[in-house]
Parts: C-alpha cells; sequence; structure tokens
C-alpha cells in the first residue's frame, strides 16, 4: 500500500529530470524542433500520410432522402504533390474509395440531383460523420525510439491512417443503409482488412419546412 501511496515522491528524481528536458526542449528554435522532429521521423520510418481532397457530397443522417438535403465535404483522394516527410498511401486511399464513393455509395463526386438543398461544411464548420482506416506494422520497434522531447526511449509501432466523410447509402431505404450504426457496421465489414474507426455526425444546423 505504501508503494502505491508514494508512487509519484519515489519517482521524483525521474520526473525532475524528464522535466528539465521537457523545458531544454521547449527552448529550442523553431528550426531546431523541425530537426528534431525529421530525426523522429527517421527513426521510426513513419511518415505523413500523402492524402488529398476532392469536392463530393453526402446525405447527412437523421433527414428523408427524399428532402435532398447534401453537405458539401472534402472526400479523400491522392494527395497532388510528394515531399520527403510524405509517404504515398494509395492502396489505402483506393480502398477506402471504393467502399464510401459512389452514386449509390455513402458519397458522391458527381453532380447534385436538381431541386437539391446544398450545405458547404467549409464555411459553416459542420461535424461530419467520418470513417478512419488504420494500418499497422507486423512488429513493433522495440526501444530503438527516444522521444524527442523528454528523451525517453519507447517502444513504437509504425501506423498509417486515412480518413473520409460518409453520410447515409445513396438510395437506401433500410435502417442498415440510413443510420449511422446501420451504415458504420457496413462499412467496418467491407474494410476488415483494416482497423476501422467511425466518429458519429455532430449537431446539422438544417431546418426543412
Amino acid at each position: 500500500m505504501a508503494r502505491k501511496r508514494f508512487y509519484h515522491q519515489q519517482r521524483a528524481a525521474q520526473y525532475a529530470q524528464e522535466k528539465t528536458a521537457i523545458d531544454a526542449y521547449f527552448a529550442k528554435t523553431a528550426a531546431e524542433k523541425k530537426t528534431a522532429y525529421a530525426n523522429t521521423v527517421a527513426a521510426t520510418g513513419n511518415k505523413k500520410s500523402n492524402v488529398g481532397k476532392t469536392p463530393g457530397y453526402i446525405i447527412p443522417f437523421g433527414f428523408d432522402q427524399s428532402k435532398k438535403v447534401l453537405l458539401k465535404v472534402g472526400l479523400v483522394a491522392p494527395g497532388k504533390s510528394s515531399v520527403s516527410t510524405e509517404e504515398s498511401e494509395t492502396a489505402m486511399i483506393t480502398a477506402l474509395q471504393a467502399v464510401v464513393i459512389g452514386d449509390t455509395k455513402y458519397a458522391r463526386i458527381t453532380a447534385p440531383p436538381a431541386g437539391s438543398f446544398i450545405t458547404d461544411t467549409y464555411r459553416k464548420k459542420i461535424q461530419v460523420a467520418r470513417i478512419k482506416i488504420v494500418k499497422s506494422a507486423d512488429a513493433p520497434l522495440a526501444n530503438k525510439i527516444v522521444s524527442r522531447i523528454t528523451g525517453t526511449p519507447y517502444t513504437y509501432t509504425k501506423k498509417d491512417s486515412i480518413s473520409c466523410p460518409f453520410g447515409q447509402k445513396i438510395g437506401g431505404t433500410t435502417t442498415d443503409d440510413t443510420t449511422f450504426e446501420g451504415v458504420s457496421a457496413g462499412i467496418q465489414f467491407a474494410l476488415k482488412d483494416y482497423a476501422v474507426y467511425t466518429t458519429p455526425q455532430g449537431v446539422i444546423p438544417i431546418s426543412l419546412y
């Protein structure tokens, strides 16, 4: 019991050492921090995914599809430029596009039907439902990575992830096609080769009379 009670006190020297390292890191210039970050990227081998966006439309959850309510969003697409700090994730992007984007899927890039009521999420900052897929390395890098901030070694597993907005299945009529829970389950099953995470839609400030 005493060991748990005085856990932090017994590690005071360790915390003091880490604080000194943290203070030293935040005292660095922007250029020095950039170099430290680049060194970490080189050690982990994990670069940012080179992902772009293309304009598209989704049907928000909670709206009858006959109302033709659409949200204009940025759908996942290949990145347009390649830099040394990014890596191509063509296979992941293609897999996500194949499941989510299409005129009878969960997002569309073709022109919306006539008479649609369109809200631009870029301007209104609406929180849409999103799906993220993650690919992890087969084995972690044990005790080979050192924190650029604290100087403490840690175990690191390389992961790559990309995400995309989604909505109701276009033309769908069933609960599995029109609810967040139903659509999420269907998308997750179709992308079972990856770890799949979905986040729900926020409040949509649209009133229809």
